[in-house]
């Protein structure tokens, strides 16, 4: 459900060296219009008012709940930036706003989660996916069947074999990376297995470009552990979402850029919660927050603290991990630094 981050990108390389080339399927998808979809959000302040007020209201309650594009600023230094971004290869997101393309061609530093991803360097991302290739396999934990009913596993079938994942390698992953998957529509999945950069990466490209030194803020290794960290059982449960809205991919896509183009991104989480069923999502969610969002943004936020501190540096990150009392913002307002939204849509500083 949350394609914000590289950790999808992860998992389309992982999931080409594992299954090999697209099937006939995938290889007839438009490799460069725009996905379809409707945007469920619209539909819903029609079709149910009360809902789309409670998703709002939520969203709403969360510190720095809209935003993209934050200013930073400390004494003595010259500013840093703070973008968030989205990984996908949309062609509504890759045009640069002006503000955002200035900071680039005067970053000192772009600081992305994981450098070799954001540089598609696909030798590091096979190296790091070597290494960690045990911890990308269920082993002793079985295989999928063990955990979903044979109408689940049909359905996961249809469609991993839709996207040239066989079932029978797609059962031996865990959970948390066959659901990443399922989350990309596919024609998404086309782009970027046909060499369409994604937002992030085209991020790094303009200012690397512009000369600005690439460094990451994790490493892949980092990012796999955080995922297998998650309670099994969620990640099963976070599967069968996957499963059960598999038929609305498009239009989870589309609502969801949407969304990151109106800078409205904390009504990701409320929306999950609306579309999914299974109330062990929204029960079990404190754990996926505090390891997959809130001990992220720590680790990341100290890496890069010292590039801030020397000024000039674009810190470029899943959108996701802005928002809250946790995100990033606002760990970087505790260290008495001035963060200041610039509204992309006009160019000009916002209030707090």
């Amino acid at each position: 459900m949350r394609v914000f981050g590289s950790i999808a990108r992860l998992a389309i390389l992982i999931s080409a060296i594992l299954a090999g080339p697209l099937t006939a399927a995938a290889e007839t998808a438009p490799a460069a219009a725009a996905c379809g979809g409707s945007d469920i959000l619209a539909e819903l302040k029609h079709s149910d008012p009360d809902d789309f007020s409670a998703i709002t209201a939520e969203a709403e309650s969360e510190a720095n709940h809209t935003g993209l594009f934050w200013r930073i600023d400390g004494a003595g230094t010259a500013p840093s930036y703070l973008f968030g971004t989205m990984h996908l290869s949309d062609p509504r997101l890759v045009e640069f706003p002006a503000p955002l393309r200035q900071a680039l061609d005067g970053a000192r530093v772009i600081a992305v989660e994981v450098a070799e991803i954001a540089a598609t360097d696909e030798a590091a991302m096979m190296s790091g996916f070597m290494k960690n290739i045990g911890l990308l396999l269920l082993g002793p934990k079985g295989v999928l069947d063990d955990y979903l009913s044979e109408a689940e596993m049909a359905a996961l079938g249809a469609a991993t074999e839709n996207y040239g994942l066989p079932l029978s390698v797609a059962r031996s992953l865990q959970p948390w990376m066959v659901a990443t998957f399922l989350a990309l529509p596919l024609c998404e999945l086309h782009l970027q297995q046909n060499g369409h950069p994604a937002l992030d990466s085209v991020v790094a490209a303009h200012a690397i470009n512009a000369g600005a030194e690439l460094v990451g803020l994790e490493t892949i290794d980092e990012q796999i552990a955080a995922m297998n960290s998650l309670d099994f059982g969620y990640q099963i449960a976070y599967l069968r979402a996957g499963i059960e809205l598999f038929d609305r991919v498009d239009d989870i896509h589309e609502t969801m850029v949407q969304l990151y183009l109106d800078e409205r991104v904390a009504m990701v989480v409320p929306l999950s919660f609306h579309l999914v069923s299974d109330p062990a999502i929204r029960d079990g969610y404190a754990d996926f927050q505090d390891k997959l969002v809130d001990r992220r943004n720590r680790l990341m936020f100290e890496r890069a603290l010292p590039h801030v501190h020397t000024g000039g540096t674009v810190i470029a990150v899943g959108a996701l991990h802005l928002p809250g009392e946790t995100g990033l913002i606002e760990l970087f307002r505790k260290q008495g630094l001035t963060v200041t939204r610039i509204d992309l849509s006009t160019a000009q500083p916002k209030e707090r």
